[in-house]
């Protein structure tokens, strides 16, 4: 009798088992229904510095936060102007690749972008108005700026970096000289806009005939060489026109912003 109330429980837990096998699909997909996995946490490139929720209510002090925050920005912009010369210059495609594929700016420009539309829901001075459309202004064109350099100045980049074909030296001290001179402007007016600073915002004004200079210098020494070069060199005569085009735009977007943050009678001279 005890044998058999054994083999009793023992069929009794095998056809358990094997029932709840059975429905062992079931149950694991109930079960993630009722417990979904949880999702991947997404990768956070860049976050915002200095865009302080709690002081938007105080428009002094918040129109303070989106200076600091698109100086921020500015940093990044001008370790992207310097990555890409350092790119051409060592022929490292890695190093330009790093511009290309990371959109801090963007991500920046449009978190400051829309901590100024919460802010202009909050009552203004005149003053704070000027002040909130010059920021406003200055993130649009900073964001261009960086698209010039993620997009024109990339590919401009990598041309160089594959090019076979040397420019000569004085092309080359005449491309040298023109990036000096854009890339100082960019750093002049990201310090003019996170310090207010006037000076530095003069400065990048001021830069306006010499880089009118070297580009017309240039631009003359190109159509000299036209006639003259081999089609390799002729790739090479078109690449650098286009840095040049590129250059240009840069420092009018420069100028653009540094317009604001100087009196009336000097931005008249931009």
């Amino acid at each position: 009798m005890p044998r058999q109330i054994a083999n009793a429980h023992t069929t009794f837990n095998v056809a358990n088992t094997l029932l709840f096998i059975g429905f062992a699909p079931l149950f694991a997909r109930l079960a993630e229904r009722l417990v979904p996995d949880r999702p991947l946490e997404e990768k956070i490139i860049i976050e915002p510095r200095y865009l302080d929720a709690d002081v938007i209510e105080i428009p002094a002090m918040a129109l303070e936060q989106v200076r600091f925050e698109i100086g921020h920005m500015g940093e990044i912009i001008n370790q992207m102007f310097l990555s890409l010369r350092s790119a051409v210059r060592e022929k490292d495609k890695q190093k330009a690749a790093v511009v290309k594929f990371e959109n801090k700016v963007g991500i920046l420009s449009a978190a400051i972008l829309q901590y100024l539309r919460e802010v202009r829901q909050q009552p203004l001075t005149d003053k704070q108005s000027e002040r909130f459309q010059a920021l406003m202004s200055a993130t649009v064109n900073l964001e261009s700026l960086a698209d010039i350099l993620n997009d024109e100045m990339y590919d401009i980049a990598m041309g160089f970096i594959e090019m076979k074909a040397e420019p000569s030296e004085a092309t080359r001290l005449l491309v040298q000289n023109l990036t000096d001179k854009v890339g100082h402007a960019v750093d002049q007016v990201v310090q003019a806009v996170r310090e207010e600073d006037e000076r530095a915002a003069e400065e990048v004004i001021a830069l306006k005939e010499d880089i009118h200079q070297i580009a017309e210098e240039f631009l003359l020494r190109q159509s000299e060489r036209l006639g003259v070069v081999d089609e390799g060199h002729l790739n090479l005569v078109r690449l650098e026109m286009e840095l040049l085009d590129k250059l240009r735009s840069i420092y009018t977007l420069a100028k653009r912003i540094a317009r604001d943050f100087v009196p009336e009678e000097v931005a008249s001279k931009a």
